[in-house]
């Protein structure tokens, strides 16, 4: 194994333990041969939901196995505050570094992420999703056409989106 160098980006704290550690990347050669090689995705994250957000896309990873036949293997780097977390993502993005695939990150800085192409347009992904984009509509509608949409572009998928609501009986008014 590899350590690989996540960058210098000033905001990174260089602890040893907080560095991914992989393989040197090996592109997908598939053939009727030949198995598709192990497909390695990078997130950055807020250390503080680190051990869930790991747990549910390691869920992932494996229903993603069963349905695709395709390994997946999750790389995900905590970050300490939300803070640090928006400043390594724009300096990511700021940068044209490409080190992470992925962040999961509050919608805040979309706007500065797009305006330096730091977000992929996941537009006619949506629409062309297995042939079918009905789970699109699953999604709250304020997280689809309000979150997850910048420019009149989809450049976010809403990871969780729970939603509270305060009832309050009609007596009380």
């Amino acid at each position: 194994m590899l350590r690989r160098n996540l960058g210098t980006s000033p905001f990174q704290k260089r602890r040893l333990d907080d560095e991914l550690v992989c393989p040197p990347p090996v592109p997908c050669v598939c053939n009727e041969t030949t198995s598709p090689e192990k497909i390695q995705i990078k997130l950055l994250v807020p250390e503080l939901g680190y051990a869930n957000f790991k747990s549910m896309l390691d869920r992932v990873a494996i229903e993603y196995r069963r349905v695709k036949g395709q390994d997946v293997e999750v790389l995900v780097k905590g970050v300490d505050s939300i803070t640090e977390l928006q400043n390594e993502v724009i300096f990511d993005a700021k940068n044209k570094q490409r080190q992470f695939d992925g962040y999961i990150i509050n919608p805040i800085i979309t706007g500065e992420l797009s305006s330096n192409d730091g977000l992929f347009d996941l537009s006619e992904f949506i629409k062309n999703y297995d042939g079918n984009p009905s789970f699109w509509l699953d999604v709250l509608l304020f997280y689809r056409d309000i979150l997850s949409t910048y420019d009149s572009k989809i450049l976010l998928m809403p990871f969780d989106g729970d939603v509270f609501s305060l009832y309050y009986r009609k007596d009380l008014f």
